[in-house]
């Protein structure tokens, strides 16, 4: 399947569709959202998540990630390659959500698939910010550090978000000089 959507990418891009969707400052807006494809409460494999209705009924299902690229402009979005949701990704909706966002972010090809990204979409990395959790770096700080700089060093701007949750954490920010 990523071959097929790789192959989709190329297209949109030597075709001259992904300039339809770029907007302020030549920049593109890509979007995650959690997805269900496949539910039911009979059909089911050793890799369905499950969850329990209030008759106690359960429910066998997949879900995915799906990034997608949109224009505020256009009806139509441009689908990117899903993340799958699995069930060491958590029980609550939220959590799978995140915690399959988060694994799609430190896959170890995610900084050459950002760097082709940038190759590929002349973009202006100044216009460009990455946002993290301030408790997803903290559950693995060394990874994260590393990961962030190599995004930094890509030109794009790096955002905490629910700094200070986490007090202690501060000082070993300032530490490995994030920034």
């Amino acid at each position: 399947m990523k071959v097929f959507f790789d192959y989709l990418h190329r297209l949109i891009i030597e075709k001259g569709i992904i300039e339809q969707y770029k907007h302020i400052n030549n920049s593109l807006l890509v979007l995650l959202d959690g997805t269900y494809y496949h539910s039911s409460s009979k059909i089911h494999c050793s890799c369905c998540q499950t969850r329990e209705d209030e008759e106690g009924n359960i429910h066998y299902y997949h879900s995915a990630i799906t990034p997608i690229i949109a224009h505020p402009d256009k009806k139509s979005v441009l689908s990117l390659f899903p993340e799958v949701i699995t069930n060491k990704d958590g029980n609550k909706k939220q959590d799978c959500e995140i915690n399959a966002s988060k694994r799609f972010l430190n896959r170890d090809d995610f900084i050459q698939i950002l760097q082709k990204t940038l190759n590929e979409f002349p973009l202006d990395t100044a216009f460009l910010e990455f946002e993290i959790l301030e408790k997803d770096i903290i559950s693995d700080p060394e990874n994260s550090i590393k990961q962030l700089r190599k995004i930094k060093d890509l030109g794009i701007e790096i955002s905490v978000d629910d700094f200070g949750v986490e007090c202690s954490f501060l000082r070993y920010l300032k530490e490995k000089t994030l920034n």
